[in-house]
């Protein structure tokens, strides 16, 4: 893994291993080699064609929208009910 140590996560870049540890939320991750090649590279993923999976994304949910609509009714209308019940059960002692 390389970090870009210009990132604001390590500025100023005063204990390397506690900002790494501590404060890396993969934001500064610049590349990833693995097995001796690029993974990411330039903060960019080198073997997946990122603009394809986006599409591929979409299309996965909109299939899973159209699959769970009658579901999402059901559950919008039971959701009162549990919300009311899961209230009543937080507030008795244990």
């Amino acid at each position: 893994m390389f970090l870009d140590l210009r990132h604001v996560s390590y500025v100023p870049l005063r204990d390397v291993t506690l900002q790494v540890v501590n404060g890396e939320s993969g934001l500064a991750i610049d590349g990833v080699m693995i097995g001796g090649r690029w993974a990411l590279q330039g903060g960019r993923m080198v073997s997946v064609d990122e603009d394809r999976l986006r599409g591929q994304v979409a299309e996965a949910v909109e299939r899973l929208a159209s699959a769970t609509h009658g579901r999402r009714e059901i559950s919008r209308a039971l959701e009162p009910y549990l919300n009311a019940f899961c209230l009543a059960q937080s507030q008795q002692p244990l």
